[in-house]
C-alpha cells in the first residue's frame, strides 16, 4: 500500500468511527414554511393542506400530540389568510372575555379547546362566539373529535417525520452561529432512534442543552443525556465476528454447571432452577458428553445419602 493510498484509508476509518462528526443535512428554503421546519411527507401534505384552506373564512381545527407545532399551524392559517386583523391566542376556560373583540376582521385562536364541548361544536358549524368578524380555530390533542375533514389539520408527532430529526438538530444548532457543537455519528442514531414524547419542543430544548459544549466540539453518545443514550446489548458482538453456536453452548453449559452446583448435583433441583423439565435436562447433560463429572458430585453413585446408606433420588 503506497503512503497516499494509507492515508485515505485512515481517512475513510476516521470518517466511519462513531464517534466521527456526522453530517447534518443543510435546511434549504424549500423545508422552511411559516415558521415550520420539515421535509418528510407528512409535513410536506400538512403545508400543503395549510395553504388549501387559509383564504377559508371557515372554522378550523388543528389536531395533533403537545410540543408538535400546532400553535405554528394556527399562526401560518392566519398570516396565509389575507385577513388584516389581529391574531388573538387565547386559553379557553373561564370565558373568552374581551378577546373575541381583539380578534375582529383576523383570527381567534383558541389554544387548547380539549374537553371544550361548546366551543368545538361551534368549530363544527356552529356560528363564532360574538356571531362573526372574525375566523375561529382551535387546537386540540390527539386525532381531534369527528370533524369534517375539509376544517381539520393534522399535525403529525415528530416520531412520524422520517428523516426530519437530523433536519431540525442542524436548524437549531444553527441558531448558534459558529458556537454549535457538532454530533457524533452514534449520538446522531440514538436521537433518530428516539421516541421523542414531547416532539419538537422536546427536540428544541435539547439542542439549547448541547449548545453548551461549545463551538466545534463533538458530543458523542456518551455526551447525550441520560434519557437519550439508549440501552446497550447485553452482548456486544465482537469486530470480527463469532461463533455464535459456540458461545451459546458455552453460555448453556456454564448456566447448567451453576445450577447443579446450586443444587449440590441435584438434578431435579437444578432442571427446576433453569426451567426446564428433568427428561430436557438430562438429555443437555447428555449432548455435553459421556464422562463429564458435574460440579458438587462426588463420583459416579455418590449421591446424597439417605438413611439406608444407598444413594437418594436425584
Amino acid at each position: 500500500m503506497t503512503e497516499a493510498e494509507a492515508r485515505d484509508h485512515r481517512f475513510l476509518r476516521a470518517s466511519l468511527s462513531p464517534a466521527a462528526p456526522a453530517p447534518l443535512p443543510a435546511v434549504g428554503e424549500g423545508d422552511v414554511f411559516r415558521g415550520m421546519v420539515g421535509r418528510s411527507p407528512a409535513m410536506r401534505a400538512l403545508f400543503g393542506r395549510v395553504a388549501e384552506l387559509a383564504p377559508s373564512p371557515a372554522p378550523a381545527l388543528v389536531a395533533g400530540p403537545p410540543g408538535s407545532g400546532k400553535r405554528l399551524v394556527a399562526r401560518a392559517l392566519h398570516d396565509l389568510s389575507g385577513r388584516q386583523g389581529p391574531f388573538v391566542a387565547v386559553r379557553p376556560g373561564g370565558g373568552l372575555g374581551a378577546a373575541p373583540a381583539r380578534a375582529r376582521g383576523g383570527t381567534l385562536f383558541l389554544d387548547g379547546a380539549d374537553g371544550e364541548e361548546g366551543v368545538l361544536r361551534g368549530l363544527l358549524g356552529g356560528p363564532p362566539p360574538d356571531g362573526g368578524g372574525f375566523r375561529l380555530v382551535a387546537s386540540v390533542r390527539g386525532g381531534g373529535p369527528g370533524a369534517p375533514g375539509a376544517r381539520v389539520l393534522l399535525v403529525p408527532a415528530l416520531a412520524e417525520r422520517d428523516g426530519d430529526v437530523p433536519l431540525l438538530l442542524s436548524f437549531f444548532l444553527a441558531r448558534r452561529g459558529e458556537g454549535a457543537p457538532l454530533l457524533g455519528r452514534d449520538a446522531l442514531a440514538l436521537l433518530e432512534a428516539h421516541p421523542w414524547p414531547g416532539n419538537v419542543r422536546e427536540l428544541e430544548g435539547l439542542a439549547g442543552s448541547l449548545a453548551g459544549a461549545g463551538g466545534g466540539a463533538v458530543v458523542g453518545a456518551g455526551d447525550l443525556p441520560a434519557g437519550y443514550r439508549g440501552r446497550r446489548p447485553a452482548v456486544e458482538l465482537p469486530e470480527g465476528g463469532m461463533d455464535l453456536r459456540a458461545e451459546l453452548a458455552a453460555i448453556e453449559g456454564s448456566l447448567i454447571d451453576q445450577a447443579l452446583e446450586r443444587s449440590g448435583g441435584n438434578k431435579n433441583r437444578a432442571a427446576g432452577l433453569l426451567g426446564l423439565g428433568r427428561t430436557t435436562f438430562i438429555e443437555k447433560l447428555r449432548r455435553r458428553g459421556a464422562g463429564r463429572r458435574p460440579p458438587g458430585r462426588r463420583g459416579p453413585g455418590s449421591g446424597p445419602r439417605t438413611g439406608t446408606g444407598r444413594p437418594g433420588p436425584s
